[in-house]
C-alpha cells in the first residue's frame, strides 16, 4: 500500500534506518517507498512538508522565494547637444539673448572694421564699453584674443557664455547679430598663438578691426560664444 501520495515532486533523500521501529504496530512489516517523502513546489510560493518522527505527523509551511532585483544599466554620459535649433531666434532668446543690445554692438563695429592690424579684441572691447558703459569702463590690460572670455567676459554680467552644446556643429549663419565669437590658437598664421575675437553681424560675417567670413572648421573651429544679455 502507499502511505503517502504526492504529485509533481522532486527527489528528497532520507537517512537509512528501519521505519518499522517508529511506526505503530498496525503498520509494521509494511513496505514504504522513501521517495514518497518529497518537496512539492508551486510558484510563486512553494510548500514543503516536515515529518515529525516522534509523533509521525506531517506539518506544512509556506515560503516565498527571495525576490531577485535586476540591476539597472549604468547611466551613459550625456553628449553635448547639437545646435540644429539655432536657426530659430527663440533658441537664443531662451539663453538670454538681447536683440537690441546685439544690434547696438554691430552698429558700433561696422565703421571700426578698417583693416586687420592685430587689434581685434581691442575693438570688441571698445564696442562693449560704448554700448553698456557709455565709454566709462576702464579695462585692465589683457592678453591673447583666445583668452577674452577668461580675461573679462566671464566677469561681465552683460554677457552669457553658451554651454552644453557642441559648438562645432553650429551653422555660422545661425549666430545672431552682436554675439561675440572667440577662436583658439592657430586661427591666424600671422599670430599663431593668439587666436581671434570678433562679433557676428547675423549673416555669417564677423567684425573686429577687419571683416571675415565666420569659419567653424579645422584651426578655425569656434572655441566660445558669448551672448549679449
Amino acid at each position: 500500500m502507499s502511505f503517502f501520495n504526492f504529485i509533481n515532486y522532486n527527489s528528497f533523500e532520507f537517512p537509512s534506518f528501519n521505519w518499522n521501529n517508529f511506526l505503530p504496530p498496525t503498520y509494521w512489516n509494511t513496505s514504504f517507498n522513501q521517495s514518497l517523502f518529497q518537496f512539492q513546489f508551486q510558484q510563486p510560493e512553494f510548500n514543503y512538508w516536515n515529518c515529525n518522527i516522534d509523533t509521525f505527523t506531517l506539518t506544512s509551511a509556506k515560503q516565498t522565494p527571495t525576490q531577485i532585483t535586476t540591476p539597472k544599466a549604468p547611466t551613459t554620459a550625456t553628449k553635448p547637444k547639437t545646435l540644429s535649433s539655432t536657426k530659430n531666434i527663440q533658441w537664443w532668446v531662451n539663453l538670454g539673448y538681447n536683440k537690441q543690445k546685439g544690434k547696438e554692438l554691430m552698429n558700433f563695429m561696422r565703421p571700426k572694421a578698417t583693416g586687420f592690424n592685430g587689434n581685434c579684441v581691442g575693438v570688441v572691447r571698445q564696442a562693449i564699453n560704448h554700448v553698456y558703459y557709455n565709454g566709462a569702463k576702464h579695462y585692465t590690460q589683457f592678453g591673447k584674443a583666445c583668452n577674452v572670455g577668461r580675461d573679462f567676459l566671464s566677469t561681465d554680467s552683460n554677457f552669457k557664455k553658451v554651454t552644453g552644446v557642441d559648438l562645432a556643429s553650429i551653422n555660422v549663419k545661425d549666430i545672431p547679430e552682436g554675439v561675440i565669437i572667440i577662436y583658439g590658437p592657430g586661427y591666424s598664421k600671422k599670430y599663431p598663438t593668439c587666436g581671434h575675437g570678433e562679433i557676428s553681424d547675423g549673416n555669417g560675417k564677423g567684425y573686429s578691426d577687419g571683416i571675415t567670413h565666420i569659419k567653424n572648421e579645422g584651426n578655425r573651429t569656434i572655441k566660445e560664444l558669448w551672448v549679449p544679455v
